[in-house]
């Protein structure tokens, strides 16, 4: 029997009124709620906790995900104030997104912070992105094609806000406001995401075309991606790596000590450091996801199982959905504060 609701909820072990848990699965650009599909099918029939989980897949962004970060990750909000207003025992959030719907869900955990629901209505759990473009979208710094590749993004931000975003092209005239992408890794930004119990991120090595592995694993120039499967899995390895930040304070070319270069520095270089300096103060948990598509070219929709009708399902939804399941089973039997929600708190 397909469990799956009209409006993109599927109920899991117990039913969607009893359910404890809440996972919110995020699309991303020109994405459908069908780019889950597989994803909530295997969290659904999963080795879950006891108390239940939710799955619900966004559905407000359809047809919609052009107009800049913000108004998408409102949307994103005010559909989680519904889900909580009409499901009164859920206990725990997970936010997880693929692409931009991994910086939808960032802009969104800020905005329920700003209204009082996380920590007291429900308990922050899982924050996960799978191929998010976290250090915006384009070539990295020092290679030989970026210049061709930002010429090529101011082109095509000419026609979307959320490309002007994720290309961080969007800088206010006169430079009063830094990129959305560089707002989004703030004090208060970051701080809603610290809230969560875990912070899960994988990154696609090879044949994403749309988030390179430097940005969806938020990483620094010179790191590198591991390129073997770890034993006993196909395609998923953890990146055993230290948090590579350096505290709350000046990013590491401005700390004492340096001398400052006197050489213009490219902007987006100095954003994606600053960037890479406030994320890194999470404790993330990264997995280097390698060789899902043997021509290299889609990678981008294997790792999700996006178009499920070409791509069956492989060891990393899997993965992915076990790594999730795994947080929430620990969390079985905790308390956390419920308050009711008011018809002012259902978003703006």
């Amino acid at each position: 029997m397909d469990n799956k609701g009209s409006n993109g909820e599927w109920e899991g072990q117990n039913r969607k009124d009893s359910a404890d848990h809440l996972v919110v699965l995020i699309h991303g650009l020109h994405g459908t709620r069908h780019d889950f599909d597989v994803l909530a099918d295997i969290l659904r029939c999963g080795d879950g906790p006891k108390g239940g989980v939710l799955v619900h897949i966004v559905t407000a962004n359809e047809r919609c995900t052009t107009d800049g970060v913000d108004p998408g990750a409102r949307r994103v909000q005010r559909e989680i104030l519904e889900l909580l207003s009409r499901h009164s025992g859920l206990r725990t959030l997970s936010l997880i997104g693929h692409s931009l719907g991994g910086i939808y869900a960032r802009r969104t955990a800020y905005l329920l912070g700003e209204e009082g629901i996380l920590c007291t209505r429900i308990r922050p759990a899982v924050f996960a992105t799978i191929a998010s473009p976290h250090l915006g979208a384009g070539a990295p710094p020092g290679r030989p094609l970026r210049f061709i590749v930002r010429v090529g993004a101011r082109l095509l931000s000419r026609f979307s806000k959320t490309v002007r975003d994720l290309t961080m092209n969007d800088v206010s005239k006169g430079g009063r406001e830094p990129p959305l992408l560089v707002q989004l890794a703030d004090d208060a930004h970051v701080s809603s995401l610290e809230k969560f119990r875990a912070h899960l991120l994988w990154a696609n090595t090879v044949g994403d075309l749309q988030c390179p592995w430097w940005t969806s694993s938020i990483s620094r120039p010179g790191v590198q991606p591991v390129r073997k499967p770890v034993v006993g899995s196909r395609f998923v390895q953890r990146q055993e790596r230290p948090a590579l930040g350096f505290g709350r304070g000046n990013p590491p070319e401005e700390q004492k000590g340096q001398k400052r270069r006197r050489t213009k520095i490219d902007p987006y270089v100095q954003w994606s450091w600053k960037i890479i300096h406030s994320l890194e103060r999470l404790p993330w948990v990264r997995f280097d996801v390698v060789g899902l598509s043997p021509v290299n070219l889609f990678s981008h929709e294997i790792i999700v199982g996006k178009k499920a009708a070409f791509f069956r399902a492989t060891d990393i939804q899997h993965h992915i959905a076990s790594s999730i399941l795994g947080v929430l089973s620990t969390l079985d039997g905790e308390n956390v504060e419920q308050i009711n929600i008011t018809p002012s708190q259902k978003g703006r």
